[in-house]
């Protein structure tokens, strides 16, 4: 057998490059003169078939249900949206819209306790309806003072028709 190093023939002869092929692939097979393979197989202890024992199996199973929690875990915190930064100006509207929301909510409690016709009840609801979804909106824009301006609006008119209501009731 030939154990030269192949030449590199010019781009354009096909058959040398069949033939480069053909010494590569010679040099490729080993020879069983140096092949030691059969020598450490021998010193290997025989293979068995072995079968999982229920502990091996239900610490499987355990591992594989941990793998999957942590990977639905970190996976969740991957599609998280990063928080919006909010300028200091914003953060103060939003403050005062949330003081504003405790405040009235003081009140409310103690002038609900009457009892309200059914007319104002209901524009009660509408009302507290309508400024929920101002204060989930002033959350999405928490700089915009026609918002803030408009939930202390509703604030108020939802606090002189809970005193108009203990009037009539009275």
């Amino acid at each position: 057998m030939n154990r030269q190093a192949p030449l590199i023939p010019p781009e354009h002869d096909d058959a040398g490059w069949r033939a480069l092929g053909r010494q590569l692939t010679e040099h490729a097979q080993p020879d069983a003169s140096t092949d030691s393979w059969p020598a450490l197989a021998a010193q290997l202890p025989p293979r068995t078939a072995t079968r999982s024992t229920p502990a091996r199996r239900s610490r499987q199973l355990w591992l594989g249900a941990v793998a999957a929690a942590l990977a639905l875990m970190v996976g969740g915190q991957l599609h998280e949206p990063p928080p919006r930064p909010i300028d200091p100006a914003a953060e103060v509207l939003l403050r005062e819209a949330q003081a504003l929301e405790r405040e009235f909510s003081g009140a409310y409690r103690l002038l609900s306790q009457t009892p309200q016709p059914d007319e104002i009840r209901s524009a009660l609801q509408q009302l507290e309806r309508e400024g929920q979804a101002i204060h989930a909106a002033l959350e999405q824009q928490p700089g915009s003072q026609r918002l803030f301006d408009q939930l202390r609006r509703t604030h108020e008119l939802r606090l002189r028709l809970l005193l108009r209501g203990s009037e009539l009731a009275a």
